[in-house]
């Protein structure tokens, strides 16, 4: 009976376009974006078997911009995805007749490598029973009338190249006349289980009154995936209104959206479909430090969402070097006890305590009406600070026949001996920072010949004697406070070596040369 119906409507919709129209159907030029999908992959194809299609030839600017070619269910492997940008996974097609089963575990695991590889992936199932999405990285279930022929409530949420409510906007959806006009909105499949990863597009409510998130997208890795719930029998055959802003224009913007990556200006923000959002995404800082998330809370069953104030929120370090940490009364800002603000956000600020280079996993959860929300994961990477360069220093030390340390005044700089130590015996010291590991060396002028390596705390007589060849050697027994007989052919330089491998500034250590 509704292929019946659907024949009838689809010869007076066509009649209305053309009235509407002056005798020709308004082609849909959307807005070209740079960045958009060039090389499309339709699994299956684009024929769907409770009616309609997928529109595919087109002028250049909208369809014409894009080269399509079908992929049967059992060609999808990661070799043949490689040709494409983007894959259309057309689960209503005959080929894979609203079974998702029709894909092998190899070609599920794939699809999700091709879209985190960089890849667009649109899941259309319009009029399926529920399908098995459980292997897409971010899961869900929806709510699916069937072919009822029904109308329902469509509203934009987020004013994006997907969709916007403005008729001055070039991506304007009449999305209330796809409702009345067409049973796109009654007949949809709307999200039942919400991943926060999900973000919403636009959502509403089907003839089984059930409302919830219809069309939405997810950034992974470095692709992207949308997801259409709506029923696509009038495609191509949309009465006016909504054509020419219906369901053949949501699938133009669909493949003119930019991805990998998305650009400035394109109004993809992410609302979460759960309603609450966690910030920032991602972020790096030194060990010790602090680091601030916010959550905002959203009423998402209004357009645009509107901030829900006075909502408890509870932050958790659930992974990574900081796990277990959690948001205690009073560590929360601007409401100390971790509520929302008129704005519908607060934030929580925690501080590294293990000092390892790893990273935590955070979220966030409240309460509201559609019950326990949980946001996202955001991650924190904790780093060690830059490496600085070790100290290097050489100090006038005993020397062991007379067990004297040259006076100061004499030896040190601006001393009357112009700094240097007649005795020639030095102590070597070094300092480092990050870890009090280091090596001392002792070289000459032109760096020619180099000597060590000693440690920290080293005594080490150094005698200058231009046109020699630069030697180290013992000095004394077993037992001797010095470590070495460095003899050089010009002024002594010490530097120092962290475990790094990071070289200190030289200093010098000023002996005169014979005679004395």
């Amino acid at each position: 009976m509704k292929r019946l119906i659907f024949a009838v409507l689809t010869a007076v919709a066509f009649a209305a376009v053309v009235l509407a129209t002056g005798g020709g159907v308004t082609t849909t030029r959307a807005d070209p974006h740079p960045g958009q999908s060039v090389n499309v992959a339709i699994i299956g194809s684009p024929t769907v078997i409770n009616g309609g299609s997928l529109a595919t030839p087109g002028p250049v600017g909208e369809l014409g911009d894009f080269t399509f070619t079908n992929l049967a269910p059992a060609s999808v492997n990661a070799a043949n995805l490689a040709a494409f940008d983007t894959a259309v996974l057309n689960v209503a097609s005959p080929e894979m007749w609203c079974s998702t089963g029709t894909l092998s575990a190899s070609a599920k695991a794939d699809l999700v490598a091709f879209v985190a590889g960089g890849g667009k992936l649109i899941i259309y199932d319009s009029e399926c029973p529920p399908a098995d999405y459980s292997w897409l990285p971010y899961p869900f279930s929806t709510s699916n009338p069937g072919a009822m022929g029904a109308q329902g409530t469509l509203t934009i949420v987020e004013e994006n190249v997907l969709s916007t409510s403005n008729p001055l906007d070039p991506h304007f959806i009449d999305a209330p006349a796809l409702g009345t006009n067409t049973d796109a909105v009654g007949d949809m499949n709307v999200m039942t289980t919400l991943d926060p990863n999900w973000c919403l597009d636009m959502q509403g409510t089907n003839v089984l009154s059930v409302t919830g998130p219809v069309h939405t997208y997810a950034q992974y890795g470095a692709g992207f995936m949308i997801y259409n719930g709506l029923d696509v029998d009038y495609m191509g055959f949309e009465p006016a209104p909504p054509a020419p802003n219906g369901l053949h224009k949501i699938w133009v913007q669909e493949l003119q959206a930019p991805f990998n990556p998305i650009p400035p200006g394109t109004g993809l923000g992410c609302i979460p479909v759960v309603g609450i959002d966690l910030d920032p995404a991602t972020a790096t800082n030194e060990f010790g430090t602090s680091h601030t998330v916010t959550a905002t809370v959203l009423d998402t069953s209004v357009a645009p969402p509107e901030p829900i104030a006075g909502v408890a929120v509870s932050f958790e370090v659930t992974s990574g070097p900081n796990a277990g940490q959690v948001s205690d009364a009073g560590e929360c800002s601007a409401n100390a006890d971790c509520t929302t603000d008129a704005s519908g956000q607060v934030s929580w600020t925690y501080t590294d305590a293990a000092g390892v280079a790893a990273c935590d996993t955070i979220v966030a959860t409240a309460t509201i009406s559609a019950g326990e929300v949980v946001s996202q994961e955001v991650t924190k990477c904790w780093e060690a600070p830059p490496n600085t360069p070790p100290e290097a220093s050489c100090t006038e030390s005993v020397n062991p026949s007379g067990k004297q340390v040259p006076p100061a005044g004499r030896t040190t700089l601006p001393g009357s001996w112009g700094g240097q130590n007649e005795d020639g015996f030095y102590r070597l010291d070094s300092r480092d920072a990050e870890d009090g590991t280091t090596a001392l060396y002792v070289t000459n002028a032109s760096g020619s010949a180099i000597f060590g390596p000693f440690a920290s705390g080293s005594v080490v007589k150094i005698t200058e004697a231009p046109g020699a060849t630069p030697s180290s050697k013992p000095m004394g027994g077993p037992n001797s406070a010095v470590a070495a007989h460095i003899t050089l052919d010009s002024d002594a330089l010490v530097f120092a070596v962290d475990s790094s491998g990071v070289v200190s500034t030289p200093v010098s250590c000023l002996v005169p040369p014979p005679p004395k």
